[in-house]
């Protein structure tokens, strides 16, 4: 079967895929099963950095909150990654492209003629931007580490991402509240250290 969902290319198999996929490698773990901690315990003492998207319920129900890992490396990046940030009525939802990079920014109305309906973005593209600024906090971090040997937490929210993108681009209004929303966010706390968020 071919895949051509348009924009994206005619390919065998789901070019979005492949385009994010591309030279790593995978592994499956059922973090349900009873012997995942030993498994997760043992990659998270290898690892430089753990990057986490899961909801913070289930991610406390899993274990995987940065208190839970970072026992067994303190030097870890924990990379925190959600739709709509730890605190305020949406934390705990999951957060995707389409509906909080896209969607809840207010972004996605900007991309439409009078009258008409929001054009569809291309796939996976306000994922791509936010992993953007993950990186750089990754990369931060990284570089933070090999001067004090210490590890970090750093969580980055898809829609405050495309928040403080549209505030640095010239000419785009924001709503006051998403604004005052964003500028509220407290610094991670993580460890002995207050890092702070990246936007």
């Amino acid at each position: 079967m071919r895949n051509h969902l348009p924009p994206q290319p005619v390919a065998e198999d789901a070019y979005p895929w492949h385009l994010a996929n591309r030279n790593k490698r995978g592994m499956a773990l059922d973090l349900k099963s009873p012997s995942a901690q030993q498994v997760l315990e043992k990659l998270v003492k290898w690892a430089d950095v753990l990057i986490v998207n899961t909801p913070h319920p289930a991610r406390a129900r899993l274990k995987l909150e940065y208190q839970d890992v970072v026992r067994w490396n303190p030097r870890l990046i924990y990379a925190d990654i959600t739709g709509f940030g730890d605190k305020g009525p949406d934390a705990d939802l999951p957060g995707f492209d389409i509906t909080s990079y896209w969607a809840r920014s207010g972004l996605l109305s900007m991309t439409r003629d009078a009258g008409a309906p929001p054009t569809w973005p291309v796939a996976g593209s306000g994922d791509n931007a936010t992993a953007v600024g993950l990186y750089s906090a990754i990369v931060t971090a990284l570089y933070r580490r090999e001067r004090t040997g210490r590890g970090a937490c750093h969580d980055l929210a898809a829609c405050r991402r495309r928040v403080v993108r549209k505030r640095l681009d010239p000419g785009r209004a924001v709503r006051c509240e998403i604004l005052r929303a964003a500028r509220s966010q407290e610094p991670c706390e993580c460890g002995d250290e207050r890092l702070s968020r990246q936007g």
